[in-house]
């Protein structure tokens, strides 16, 4: 089920927003499709780079490798499998990222038996910085340096602890990711 709020697909022209999406969909009705729990991976724009594990969802497929454009990655050097855990290594992810600049760096195909293969974009991030917010109940600045391309997670909390924003059951906000982006053109 996809719970569309005119996020996925233009009702006026009948055009889906996200032909990645509808390719998933479509693949759906005839197969199973392996994907992970997560089509990101985020990397500090600066310090160390260290592993990142993604938990594999096989869905009665068998994983066969990891693409960054044409060429395979290889097992063992630049991934591990143990079970449902994918695990990306500090040295691919740091060949994959280069010198780091904000946003999509790399991406990354996983590839099952079978299905669409599961996208993985490879993003380097630094924590906004905020300013001092002013406003009052007709409105509300937060100056902000975002220092990259999409919002990761927020948090938003009272002085008091409770959690801020339409659901009171967590202090983490909803957003809405950025349509896919066209494949970067991977460097040799």
């Amino acid at each position: 089920m996809l719970w569309d709020a005119d996020q996925f697909l233009n009702r006026t022209s009948l055009q889906w927003r996200d032909a990645e999406l509808f390719g998933r969909i479509r693949a759906s009705w005839t197969t199973r499709s392996g994907t992970a729990s997560s089509d990101m991976v985020f990397v500090p724009k600066s310090g160390a780079v260290t592993s990142q594990e993604l938990t594999l969802n096989l869905n009665g497929t068998d994983f066969q490798g990891l693409r960054h454009g044409s060429r395979p990655l290889l097992r063992g050097r630049d991934y591990t499998v143990s079970g449902d855990r994918l695990t990306l290594t500090a040295a691919a992810l740091t060949a994959l990222v280069g010198d780091r600049p904000h946003g999509v760096n790399a991406t990354l195909e996983a590839r099952f038996s079978r299905g669409v293969p599961w996208r993985i974009d490879v993003i380097s991030h630094e924590r906004p910085v905020l300013s001092s917010a002013s406003g009052n109940t007709g409105g509300l600045s937060v100056p902000t340096q975002f220092r990259g391309d999409m919002l990761a997670t927020m948090e938003a909390k009272y002085d008091d602890g409770g959690n801020a924003g339409p659901a009171d059951w967590t202090s983490y906000q909803q957003g809405t990711r950025p349509s896919r982006r066209t494949p970067a053109t991977p460097s040799s």
